[in-house]
């Protein structure tokens, strides 16, 4: 059974999603802030869960700093919940480590889509699955394999939603992606449901990239969408 830990400081929001989340055949576990799993991390453990369902407004430590220190340790998949819904408010959960957002009042189907899509993607680059796809995409020195990405045959830490987004690119080289089709094939969004997820997760892969010396390039397409360059062949 998938383990899901929702961290959430209001008691009924709190216990209405962890009955959803048990309706549907998940392990629900519930914690009113970040410190029990705060503790856990510096203790050296592991996060002990498939996702966390974290609300960004937390009074004690607030999400995003929750979630900058979350990142330190584990790849784990993190769906943000908030009751803000502008622009700014999900550009920032996104560039901070999240792999989905999600705004308040929770809608159950829609929370549900999301989970089981993100518990999807992080299954499937951990067990592999030749059947629907190559096991190992390639291009220039970066190298998706089994569940990780490897540059210059070393390891660069990536969620399993960068991860995924990275091997989509990477099986259409050269190729400009519209920023709808992402949304639809990547997240299973219809056009212009949270449409910045596609832009800023996009970014956030492009950051990890080009330090770690990725000899392919994120190319932004204005008014179109994203494109992944191989590396220029000398002449």
């Amino acid at each position: 059974m998938q383990r899901i830990l929702y961290i959430e400081d209001d008691d009924s929001l709190r216990g209405a999603v962890r009955l959803v989340l048990e309706n549907a055949g998940y392990e629900a576990v519930t914690q009113p802030d970040g410190t029990q799993l705060l503790e856990a991390l510096f203790r050296g453990e592991e996060v002990g869960c498939h996702l966390i369902l974290l609300d960004m407004g937390l009074p004690k430590m607030d999400g995003t700093a929750l979630l900058l220190r979350v990142r330190e340790r584990s790849c784990v998949p993190v769906l943000a919940l908030s009751g803000q819904d502008d622009e700014l408010s999900v550009i920032d959960a996104l560039t901070h480590g999240c792999d989905d957002y999600l705004t308040k009042p929770v809608r159950p189907a829609l929370l549900l889509a999301k989970v089981a899509a993100l518990l999807r993607r992080a299954r499937f680059e951990g067990e592999g699955d030749g059947a629907k796809r190559p096991r190992v995409l390639e291009l220039g020195n970066v190298r998706c394999g089994k569940g990780e990405c490897r540059i210059d045959g070393l390891p660069v830490a990536l969620t399993p939603t960068e991860l995924e987004l990275l091997r989509y690119y990477l099986a259409r080289p050269d190729k400009t992606v519209p920023r709808s089709q992402l949304l639809l094939d990547v997240w299973g969004l219809p056009d212009g449901v949270e449409s910045r997820t596609a832009d800023e997760m996009t970014r956030r892969l492009r950051r990890k990239l080009e330090p770690a010396g990725a000899s392919v390039s994120l190319r932004s397409v204005w008014g179109v969408g994203y494109r992944l360059e191989g590396p220029c062949e000398e002449t």
